[in-house]
């Protein structure tokens, strides 16, 4: 339902505006429109009896203590929000109140009533806000040493040859050429696994596969053709040649394998 905030904010935004055009902004929040009508009559009478807004020729505008109340209310909040982002500051996610600080200091440089009420109703001293910037540098610092040794791992993974993987989207220029490059380190039969059962059988008279339980089995010399079958953009499918997994799906293609094969496939 609107409440005089709502109204007054519409009609700080949207100075001379009719009455009618005020039922629309606000109907939505109401079961029918006669609901809305009488709503919205008793909060402009109530709004006019406190001063807030006067009428001019069907038109609505807020008075000069209105404008004064509707600043005031957002002032509240804007400092209510400030006071409980700093209450609970978690140095590991600080945005929200550094977007909210900053949004502050802007406006406390441009309007002189907002210092004076900001002087008098925060609680916090800057000192607080000198050990949360203090203790999200330590975060800072602390997952940047983190994120080092992440990446030390990580390099001590691939030069032990463990498992790794390659995403591409089959959008890609590259995506189809690797993929295709992969027939070169194919040394033995391959077989695949594909959603579409219609697919599964216009490859096996196609490129001479022999159906094995689930999966197809091809050999190796078919690799290209049958990898270039499957690339098409709308098959769900799966090639495992030896230590190389490909999966395909519409969008995207990833090849799973040992570290070092995936650095060479890419090259």
């Amino acid at each position: 339902m609107a409440s005089k905030n709502s109204v007054l904010l519409v009609l700080k935004q949207n100075p001379g505006i009719r009455y009618h055009d005020l039922l629309a902004k606000i109907v939505g929040e109401y079961s029918n429109i006669n609901s809305s009508r009488a709503a919205l009559s008793r909060l402009v009478k109530n709004l006019e009896v406190l001063g807030l807004v006067c009428r001019r020729n069907e038109q609505l505008f807020l008075t000069d203590k209105g404008i004064l109340k509707i600043q005031a209310e957002m002032k509240n909040k804007l400092l209510l929000r400030l006071e409980e982002l700093v209450k609970e500051a978690d140095y590991r996610n600080p945005e929200p109140l550094v977007q909210q600080l900053s949004v502050f200091v802007e406006r406390a440089k441009q309007e002189q009533d907002l210092q004076s009420i900001a002087k008098s109703s925060l609680s916090f001293p800057i000192s607080k806000l000198e050990r949360i910037s203090d203790k999200t540098a330590e975060q800072s610092r602390h997952l940047a040493y983190i994120s080092r040794v992440i990446a030390q791992c990580v390099r001590n993974l691939r030069a032990m040859n463990f498992k790794d993987s390659l995403e591409l989207k089959l959008s890609e220029k590259r995506a189809k050429r690797i993929v295709l490059g992969i027939a070169k380190k194919v040394s033995a039969d391959f077989l695949v696994q594909c959603s579409d059962p219609e697919k599964m059988k216009q490859l096996k008279e196609s490129f001479g596969g022999v159906a094995q339980g689930e999966s197809v089995v091809f050999p190796v010399a078919g690799f290209e053709k049958t990898a270039s079958f499957l690339l098409d953009g709308k098959t769900k499918a799966a090639i495992v040649a030896g230590d190389l997994r490909i999966d395909i799906e519409p969008e995207r293609v990833s090849i799973s394998g040992p570290a070092k094969k995936i650095i060479e496939i890419q090259r």
